[in-house]
């Protein structure tokens, strides 16, 4: 929301592509640094993520209410070998009742782990899968060396027709057809700039490095937000390029149009495969956005930052606090099951379990 509604009509392109990187690293950077800070300023935390034995907050959940204490004490009382404790105490009594949603999580918690891994193992196998088919390209495509503003590229002719595309891997690849031959060399040049300024953006390994995110973040539409984001704004940017080597945003306008559609290739750039109407509509409404200073744009780094380092402030506690829940009560429900009993002494359990086993990351 802060991006769609502050940045995303107010800033340049080249700016909204890093402050959607900013945002993603600052994403998965933040509740690590929070968790680290927590842990180094108060070693035994509830609000943390790392390994720290169950909160007492979390265990006196489970004292019986004030309506039943009375009744479970006397039924302590009465048991015989009840605890090892002296005397049995109304404070350190625990009284386990089933909770049906925490039952499902414990029963299927193999099933969810499993599906979670097959997920993620899927996209790195179709991660795999694109780079070895850009790789078999290399391999089978006839090869041509050329020089654009200096600097060499390695121009690749498939057998397949494909669009027209680029992708960097330890050299710079731009897949062409002979077909191309019919537009006038302005028209080739300027498609090829525009594939340049993909390479020289690192769109390639970007894609890559959003394809390994996408097994962490496969289930947040936020991430398919920003994914798509940066697919437009790169385009918006290699857009830019090609009109100022070609000198005509019409013209330029015209060859995105008249050039035809074919298939594209997984991680690569494919030249008007991508979001056609709305490149043509930010060609042409010769709209200049203004460039802002660093020091605004550190300003506004600063303000997400202190967004994402809120938000993991006030979301950590509830979610380490749920994370000791379930582990107590997988205690409690292990303990019933084995003894059958649903009453027990809180010390007695604690030295049984060994102070209760620290809660899992």
């Amino acid at each position: 929301m802060f991006y769609c509604l502050l940045l995303r009509k107010q800033w340049s392109a080249q700016q909204q592509k890093g402050i959607i990187i900013g945002i993603v690293c600052l994403s998965l950077s933040v509740p690590f640094v929070i968790d680290k800070i927590h842990s180094n300023t108060t070693p035994t935390s509830e609000t943390c993520l790392h390994n720290h034995e169950i909160p007492e907050m979390v265990i006196s959940q489970y004292c019986p209410a004030n309506g039943e204490l009375e009744m479970c004490y006397e039924i302590a009382t009465r048991e015989t070998n009840f605890c090892e404790c002296e005397a049995v105490e109304k404070a350190n009594l625990l009284m386990y009742k089933a909770n049906p949603f925490y039952d499902f999580l414990i029963t299927h918690q193999s099933k969810v782990d499993l599906f979670f891994l097959i997920g993620i193992g899927t996209m790195c196998v179709i991660l795999l899968l694109r780079l070895a088919y850009l790789l078999y390209l290399i391999v089978s495509s006839r090869r041509k060396k050329v020089l654009f503003d200096g600097k060499s590229y390695t121009i690749l002719y498939p057998k397949k027709k494909l669009a027209v595309c680029s992708f960097k891997l330890w050299h710079n690849y731009i897949l062409w057809q002979d077909d191309m031959q019919v537009l006038n060399e302005k028209e080739q040049n300027a498609i090829i700039w525009h594939e340049i300024s993909h390479l020289q953006q690192c769109d390639t390994w970007l894609k890559i490095a959003f394809n390994l995110m996408q097994s962490i973040w496969w289930l947040n539409p936020v991430y398919y937000f920003f994914a798509k984001e940066l697919e437009r704004i790169s385009e918006h940017i290699a857009d830019e390029l090609a009109v100022q080597k070609l000198g005509s945003t019409k013209t330029y306008a015209s060859l995105l149009v008249k050039m035809k559609r074919k298939r594209n290739v997984a991680l690569t750039h494919a030249f008007n495969n991508s979001q056609l109407k709305v490149r043509v509509e930010y060609l042409l409404q010769n709209k200049k956005v203004p460039k802002k200073k660093f020091a605004t744009l550190m300003g506004f780094f600063m303000l997400i930052g202190i967004i994402l380092s809120s938000t993991t402030f006030y979301t950590m506690p509830s979610i380490s606090k749920t994370m000791d829940d379930i582990k107590f009560y997988e205690t409690l429900a292990k303990e019933y099951q084995n003894t059958g009993k649903s009453l027990f002494c809180k010390n007695c359990l604690k030295a049984k379990q060994g102070q209760l086993v620290p809660s899992t990351n």
